[in-house]
Formats: C-alpha cells, sequence, structure tokens
C-alpha cells in the first residue's frame, strides 16, 4: 500500500516482453486501475546488464535505463540527477522503499532472488521501471 493505493507488479505476459504496474485506488464506492506499462526493449525482453551497468539515472522525465536485467547478488544503485525529489517505490512491495531523494542523492537496493522486480517513483506514478534478476 503506497498512500491508500494498492500497486502491483505486472511480469511480461506472451512474447510481448512488456511489463508493468498496476496502481488500485479506491474512490468512493469504485476502484480504479491506472496500468502503467514499461516497453520492452526491441528484442522483446530487458536490455542486459552490462560490466559497471548496474546504476540508474533518475531525471526529472524518467529512469534510464527504464529495465535491466542483472545476475542475483548484483547491487543497484539509483541517483537522483534531476532537479526534483523522486522515490524508488518496488511495485510489488518485494524491496524497500527509498523514501525521498533529493537532487543528487542515490539509493541501492541488491537483489538476491531471481524475477522481476517493478518499481515506480511515488509522487510520479508515471514514471516506472523494472529489473529482471536471472
Amino acid at each position: 500500500m503506497w498512500d491508500g493505493e494498492l500497486v502491483v507488479g505486472l511480469q511480461p505476459v506472451g512474447e510481448t516482453g512488456q511489463a508493468g504496474i498496476a496502481s488500485l485506488r479506491q474512490v468512493g464506492e469504485r476502484t480504479t486501475i491506472t496500468l502503467y506499462l514499461i516497453p520492452a526493449s526491441p528484442a522483446g525482453d530487458p536490455a542486459p546488464a552490462s560490466a559497471g551497468a548496474d546504476a540508474v539515472q533518475i531525471a526529472d522525465i524518467g529512469f534510464s535505463p527504464s529495465q535491466m536485467s542483472i545476475s542475483a547478488g548484483t547491487t543497484v544503485t539509483w541517483t537522483n540527477t534531476g532537479a526534483i525529489t523522486h522515490t524508488v517505490t518496488g511495485g510489488d512491495l518485494a524491496f524497500d522503499d527509498s523514501g525521498p531523494l533529493a537532487p543528487g542523492d542515490t539509493f541501492t537496493q541488491t537483489f538476491d532472488e531471481p524475477g522481476i522486480y517493478a518499481y515506480r517513483c511515488g509522487p510520479h506514478p508515471g514514471m516506472v521501471g523494472a529489473i529482471t534478476v536471472t
């Protein structure tokens, strides 16, 4: 749960390679569902991380790269290179949230278990990313 909103990480379905995040929020007597899809790389799979590529830059419009594939045991570092505060919020609550990251701040997370870890920026839910751990 994030601020009264249930956030669920979505694994790729079929051959599209697209992962995503579903956000469910109660509005009055209704539940609204918002889907955020994370585009696949041209090959349909997340781009593999190369040596030293275990870093994600947080800019004012998104995460770069928005998808990466890493080996189990890898530590990923997010750095806020933008001018406003962001967060790294685990979509399936499978890892700790960063809390507010002011410009220049970093957040690290080690991924020990294989799987797909969707995440987003709490204040900017259109900013989404995913890490595939093999």
